[in-house]
């Protein structure tokens, strides 16, 4: 299992770079474990979109579901405020997504090969 706390950060800091104002934070009194996102200027150009062109939404998804993807170790356990990305915000997330997953298992290698030593 990964480090939840250090996960949160790393998920946020990696995908700054398309949803700049994105925060988390692990647990709350009621849900100690679970992973929360949120993001107040994604969250107001759904509220936005959704008023103008419900067309125009077709094919986003929300971030939860591309953290799960690429961690399903975390299924039932992300949740965020309606952070709904378009197609080509999700392309780029998800790259990041997978590169972080990609680093935390080689560090997790690195540190299991150094023990046997």
């Amino acid at each position: 299992m990964r480090d939840k706390a250090n996960i949160v950060w790393l998920i946020c800091d990696v995908v700054r770079d398309v949803i700049p104002d994105i925060e988390g934070k692990l647990g709350t009194l009621t849900c100690g474990e679970n992973l929360f996102f949120k993001s107040k200027q994604f969250f107001e150009r759904l509220r936005v979109e959704r008023v103008f062109d419900r067309d125009e939404l077709e094919g986003w998804r929300d971030f939860r579901s591309l953290v799960v993807d690429t961690f399903p170790e975390f299924k039932g356990e992300v949740f965020d405020n309606c952070l709904f990305l378009t197609p080509e915000e999700q392309m780029k997330v998800k790259d990041r997504l997978e590169n972080l997953k990609v680093f935390l298992e080689n560090i997790r290698l690195k540190n299991s090969e150094g023990g046997k030593k």
